[in-house]
């Protein structure tokens, strides 16, 4: 083909069709299926965010219901500055339960 021979064509020349894709009904829900997706998932993050976030009604069932915080504290009387301490108590309270026990058994007869 010569360059003389090459057929140029403007906006001017394509013919006129009134059904063009932009119009038709699929292509508008096409064009709207993005924005409306992101503005329920925003929505969805907004209703999420406040049930997670949202002000308590009654600060006092809260306080009431919520972990325990008090952390008892241990009486002066039952801990014992050293182990050795501790265990050498604790057999001699033993001791005493068996005499005690054997006392009472001896007693019954």
């Amino acid at each position: 083909m010569k360059d003389s021979e090459k057929i140029k064509i403007t906006e001017d020349d394509l013919p006129q069709n009134d059904n063009w894709v932009g119009d038709h009904p699929k292509a508008k829900w096409e064009q709207l299926k993005k924005p409306l997706i992101y503005c329920l998932m925003v929505l969805l993050c907004a209703i999420c965010l406040y049930l997670i976030f949202k002000p308590k009604t009654n600060n006092m069932i809260v306080a009431e219901e919520g972990l325990n915080a008090a952390i008892p504290q241990a009486k002066d009387g039952q801990l014992q500055s050293d182990k050795q301490k501790a265990y050498e108590q604790q057999l001699l309270e033993q001791k005493a339960e068996e005499k005690r026990n054997a006392l009472t058994t001896l007693s019954d007869y």
